[in-house]
């Protein structure tokens, strides 16, 4: 046994020694304990500090709200860890800032975070993000009062006042049918959860087959329910909150024609949360790799010893998990690198999928050492704290040099190979390739083989970044 592995074993037993694991708490609310600038002009880079946040580009969402009651205003994160979120301070809030004399005024943003969920509250308003007017700001539309009736207001800035816009904040839904529904004519998110009204109102639609003008109350997505994001209506593992930021990611696509459809054929919204197929032609096409550009290699093989150029998967049949020739919205590839909107949000290119559970799935007789269930009853099917040299120990997830891919972002990590053929625990072995593991049958010939997108140690001990040392803690 080598020392390598005895100190895994060590960790692994010690481990066991703690406990069975607490139960998987409910998704917590992510928050906001400081802030830097404390002033800022547009076009500045705030950084904000908390937790829970998503990491990524564009996955967590700053929301700043005007002191004067006005639609808030989403602006996704330039970047962003646990902890840390980056936005730059929008040309938007403009429109917001106070006036006197004509003049734009110091105004505070109170701030509030939406990550998997929204946060709980917006900061106070004495505690919150003061933005400085720029010296000579000819462009910026003059402020008004929303409560002032007899003020000329344009909500969404189109240039349309809203005394001639037939849909002043733009959000799909006419002024008079949102009267109607008794949302907002003046907010496109009347329930402040970062989904558009519009939205709501057609995936509600789709889910039960357009055959009414719109079930207003639940179990549908509802503008008017702020609780509602982070439930999966249709069914293909994808939240109201992701379908909405795919639409987003998009383009906002919106096919009118396809309104009262039968649901079959698809969605107005490129992206529902009411179908799970909502454009099942749309796959995302071929990635455009660019591995041979920079002379990119990989290794494979039934021990992954070869090393030969990097070998594209063939698309879009690689995203057609099912074989059915269609595509739902967890198979699509709305960012075009690779890999399923699924995979990526929520799948097996999370690190919570992979944590502890390789060796007991590619081969479930391997005893677990180590274990007391193991050590009470030799019989009993082991836990996921499997320590065998087929899978190099237990491993810390929460590792920096391990970053979870986005599903809005081809190139996560910015170095220009989309997050299909990249390899994000650089071990030579592309994160679609170690998407699926890979175990052969052993009865069959084959040594089992494990490739594992967070461990640069799986499948190759002897990687270019398997750690040398395995630390204690």
């Amino acid at each position: 046994m080598t020392r390598r592995l005895a100190i895994a074993l060590c960790a692994a037993g010690c481990a066991a020694a703690l406990g069975p694991a607490a139960a998987p708490a409910a998704t917590p609310a992510p928050t906001i304990t400081f802030f830097s600038p404390r002033q800022a002009e547009i076009g500045t880079v705030v950084t904000v500090r908390g937790r829970h946040y998503l990491p990524g580009i564009g996955r967590t969402t700053l929301v700043f709200l005007a002191p004067s009651g006005g639609p808030a205003i989403f602006v996704k994160a330039d970047s962003s860890t646990r902890t840390r979120l980056k936005v730059r301070v929008p040309a938007r809030l403009l429109s917001h800032l106070n006036s006197a004399d004509g003049e734009l005024q110091r105004t505070r943003f109170r701030l509030r975070v939406v990550a998997r969920r929204a946060g709980e509250r917006f900061t106070p308003a004495r505690s919150s993000l003061t933005v400085i007017p720029p010296a000579n700001s000819p462009g910026a539309p003059d402020p008004v009062d929303p409560t002032d009736p007899a003020a000329p207001q344009d909500c969404d800035a189109d240039g349309q006042l809203n005394a001639d816009d037939q849909n002043d904040d733009n959000d799909l839904l006419g002024d008079e049918q949102e009267s109607r529904l008794g949302t907002q004519l003046c907010n496109a998110d009347s329930d402040a959860d970062g989904l558009e009204d519009g939205y709501e109102f057609y995936a509600a639609r789709d889910l039960n087959l357009k055959a009414v003008p719109y079930p207003g109350k639940r179990p549908y997505p509802n503008a008017l329910d702020g609780s509602d994001r982070n439930l999966d209506f249709d069914g293909d593992g994808l939240t109201l909150a992701d379908e909405h930021e795919l639409w987003v990611f998009s383009g906002k696509r919106f096919d009118p024609a396809q309104a009262d459809t039968p649901q079959a054929a698809g969605s107005p919204l490129f992206y529902s949360d009411g179908t799970q197929r909502s454009a099942p032609a749309d796959s995302g096409g071929q990635p455009a790799f660019r591995s041979a550009e920079f002379g990119v290699t990989m290794f494979e093989g039934p021990t992954f010893t070869n090393r030969v150029p990097f070998r594209s998967p063939a698309y879009p049949q690689e995203l057609d998990q099912d074989g059915d020739g269609q595509y739902s919205d967890d198979e699509r590839d709305a960012d075009r690198d690779g890999l399923t909107n699924h995979d990526e949000s929520h799948g097996d290119l999370l690190r919570a999928a992979w944590d502890g559970s390789l060796a007991q799935r590619c081969d479930p007789s391997v005893p677990d050492y180590g274990s007391k269930a193991a050590e009470a009853d030799p019989t009993a099917a082991p836990t996921e704290r499997n320590s065998q040299s087929v899978y190099w120990g237990p491993y810390n997830f929460d590792d920096i040099r391990f970053l979870e891919p986005s599903f809005v972002s081809a190139d996560t990590d910015g170095d220009s190979l989309l997050d299909g053929e990249d390899d994000q625990d650089h071990d030579d072995v592309p994160n679609v390739y170690e998407l699926e593991f890979r175990c052969e049958d052993p009865d069959f010939g084959g040594p089992v083989r494990n490739v594992h997108p967070y461990n640069p140690c799986a499948p190759r001990q002897d990687s270019r970044s398997c750690r040398r040392f395995i630390p204690l803690d």
